[in-house]
């Protein structure tokens, strides 16, 4: 059964991908993918490989912004072939960027609440960037939490044909 840990920016999903192939293949295979042109037109699988430690992401053509998905698991050969098994969730520099953001968010909110109350006829400076900013975040986060299915697929399917035979 594959275990999931939800929450909001700090969720986690397992992966189990298994092919018949072997393991020194897929692990040719994967190479191969993760050494695919930098400038290619077009979605391609990124990361590293070491030893059987892998780390992956996808990468599409007009950079990262959108690709905000990785997976870290292992490769190791088994009775059906090989497997490839390890979770899915946010990059480690995207969980910081959310979390700052929201942060920075919410202190120029109270910052802009406080001067507020302290003298109403101050400026709504700290009130508005802090709204903006965290109304921003949110929506970012949103949309990346909608889209991460898709990349969650796209990471699945680049893994089963490097184990495939």
């Amino acid at each position: 059964m594959a275990r999931q840990k939800d929450g909001f920016i700090f969720w986690k999903q397992d992966l189990r991908v298994a092919g018949s192939g072997s393991t020194a293949d897929a692990v040719a295979r994967l190479r191969t993918q993760l050494s695919a042109s930098r400038f290619a037109f077009q979605e391609r699988l990124v990361g590293t490989l070491e030893g059987s430690r892998l780390r992956a992401w996808r990468a599409s053509p007009f950079g990262q912004a959108g690709d905000v998905v990785e997976f870290e698991g292992t490769l190791r050969p088994a009775a059906e072939g090989t497997v490839i098994e390890g979770s899915v969730q946010y990059k480690t520099a995207t969980k910081v960027q959310f979390t700052g953001l929201l942060v920075i968010g919410f202190v120029l909110l109270a910052v802009g609440a406080f001067q507020k109350l302290s003298d109403p006829h101050s400026g709504a400076e700290p009130l508005g960037m802090g709204g903006f900013i965290t109304l921003l975040t949110l929506f970012w986060i949103y949309s990346s939490s909608k889209m991460k299915h898709t990349q969650i697929q796209f990471i699945e399917s680049r893994l089963g044909e490097a184990v495939a035979k």
